[in-house]
């Protein structure tokens, strides 16, 4: 049961507050690095200042991997595939990996929660070869495939949306003790349709691909920004309240959502900060993405 005094706080929620946020951040594609991911964080920041909330912005260097574009073709023949290659994905540049293509099946391990956990069986020895699975370029998948002594990896997407991905163990910004850690192998990922067809292809003959990525990998530097609204009996102590300000493409869903509920809640809270006895610290903050 909500006790009269919250009911009250979640009455002062304005929708259209945090409306405007989704407006604005619809015309950005703040992928972090990027002008736009700047212009979303001085935007949130102008905000702020406008409920009277005490922020900074804050600037990480961090190391992103950042797909630019990649290529697949099937050798012999002239039509080339779509694909996508994730971030931190090996970068090839302008050299192309081309191999005999071998097939890889994925099967859940009883303590796999989720496609993240699955693994890969190998029906034909996958060294020096390129390999082809269904699912998302996940990190187990593609360290099995290394471990393997594989070149390169296709991922083949559930349906003909190909989603953006991160193929490595690496969670969150890699700091340098672990960059040895990241996966260094090219890998794309294609249509279902289309890897579907490769496989069709497999069972008749042998197929050989030719694959190439360009990814922008090193370090930035990008904004951070981080309210505080102090408690009045206990401001050393806080509650951290927080979430990613960059994404995929627009990204209204992932995370522009969330930074608009952000923001109403630092606005509602900033106007009843004499209830408050403990301090929120609420942070908007780059680099989930890539």
């Amino acid at each position: 049961m909500l006790t009269q005094e919250e009911i009250s706080i979640l009455n002062e929620v304005n929708f259209s507050e945090p409306e405007k946020l989704l407006y604005k951040f619809s015309t950005l594609i703040r992928q972090s690095g990027s002008e736009d991911e700047k212009e979303a964080a001085y935007y949130i920041a102008a905000r702020l200042a406008s409920y009277g909330i005490d922020y900074d912005i804050l600037w990480p260097e961090i190391y992103l991997s950042t797909p630019i574009r990649a290529e697949l073709k099937v050798i012999g023949e002239n039509e080339e595939i779509k694909v996508k290659t994730p971030s931190y994905s090996m970068s090839t540049g302008d050299k192309w990996v081309d191999g005999e293509l071998v097939y890889a099946s994925s099967y859940g391990p009883p303590y796999a929660t989720d496609e993240f956990e699955y693994k890969l069986q190998f029906e034909n020895d996958p060294k020096d070869k390129i390999v082809i699975c269904e699912g998302i370029p996940s990190p187990d998948k593609v360290n099995d495939i290394i471990n393997k002594k594989g070149v390169a990896a296709i991922f083949i997407q559930p349906g003909e949306n190909i989603h953006e991905c991160i193929c490595t163990s690496v969670w969150g910004s890699p700091g340098y003790e672990d960059l040895p850690n990241i996966n260094r192998i090219p890998v794309v990922s294609v249509r279902n349709s289309d890897g579907k067809k490769l496989i069709e292809k497999l069972k008749h003959s042998k197929v050989r691909v030719a694959l190439r990525t360009v990814l922008e990998d090193g370090w930035k530097k990008c904004p951070l920004v981080l309210a505080k609204i102090l408690g009045y009996k206990n401001p050393e102590k806080f509650l951290l309240l927080h979430g990613h300000l960059d994404s995929w493409h627009k990204g209204i869903g992932d995370n522009a959502l969330g930074n608009a509920t952000m923001l109403e809640i630092a606005r509602v809270l900033k106007n009843n900060q004499h209830k408050l006895k403990k301090s929120v610290w609420i942070a908007w903050w780059p680099g989930h993405s890539t």
